[in-house]
């Protein structure tokens, strides 16, 4: 390849199915860094990951936090020469004519000294037209899918580990964006990735759609959420009071429809209380 492309991807607790996830894009990159934040290793899935030669494993020692994660494969691509990096979440896949047509455009992206990120589609797979490599500029990208500018990646800064989970990916986006960077987005090459499940609300005959998450995720949501607000709410004020207003509706949404709203909302409340005395981490 033109331009030294390697990948990395964070485990948590993962099945047999992160096996043909990886199988889907791996033949196409260089090497594959795989960083284990998992509280138990399941062996005989690590012993089966050892097979392909391109894979790198590091056990993390239990969950470090996603953050953590990216960090690690990403400094360990620029110490062996990498100058890009496909960031992917275990739950994630290509198609393959997706991750080829997606490497092709990239590869094929004029002035890329400039662009933090390239990032696929990830709602829906619905072509705009024939052209692979249309693309457009994007304020936030989620991590999964992205190509990384490590070279740019060592002036913006490393992914904010205190956040742990949740915003971890729109943190970066916008401090890369703050700093004249860009970020593109091929609007016809698309990543199967869940982006939580799905629930449908009817509210006066109408389908509303909400997606719900594990409990554990509501206060990472909440409290991170507020970070992001309250950091960019100078240099983004549109993405911030959006941001404000999709946060109020997950309360709602929690309060009134959810089937474990005594749970979620001890937890959103523990996310608010621990933004306002600035206490971060796991």
């Amino acid at each position: 390849m033109k331009n030294k492309c390697g990948g990395v991807i964070v485990l948590y607790n993962p099945n047999e199915s992160v096996i043909s996830n990886i199988e889907s894009y791996i033949n196409h990159i260089d090497i594959l860094i795989a960083v284990d934040n998992s509280d138990t290793i399941n062996h005989s899935l690590i012993i089966n990951l050892s097979k392909n030669s391109k894979i790198q494993y590091i056990n993390n020692n239990g969950n470090q936090g996603i953050a953590h994660a990216l960090n690690i494969g990403a400094n360990k691509a620029i110490s062996m020469g990498y100058e890009w990096l496909l960031t992917m979440d275990q739950d994630s896949r290509f198609e393959y004519e997706m991750i080829t047509n997606y490497l092709d455009c990239w590869l094929q992206y004029k002035e890329k000294e400039k662009i933090a990120i390239f990032a696929p589609q990830y709602e829906a797979y619905n072509f705009v037209n024939n052209n692979f490599c249309q693309a457009a500029t994007e304020l936030i990208v989620i991590t999964s899918g992205n190509i990384l500018n490590l070279s740019l990646f060592q002036k913006i800064g490393q992914f904010e580990e205190k956040l742990f989970i949740d915003e971890v990916d729109h943190d970066y986006c916008l401090r890369a964006k703050r700093l004249g960077f860009y970020i593109i987005k091929f609007k016809n090459i698309f990543l199967e990735h869940k982006l939580g499940e799905p629930k449908i609300i009817l509210r006066n005959g109408k389908k509303t759609i909400f997606r719900s998450h594990a409990t554990s995720r509501y206060y990472y949501i909440i409290r991170n959420g507020l970070y992001i607000c309250r950091t960019y709410a100078y240099s983004y004020p549109t993405f911030t009071g959006k941001r404000l207003l999709y946060l109020f509706k997950i309360v709602i949404f929690v309060l009134l429809y959810d089937d474990k709203r005594l749970e979620r909302a001890k937890n959103i409340l523990r996310g608010f209380y621990h933004f306002l005395v600035g206490k971060y981490g796991k």
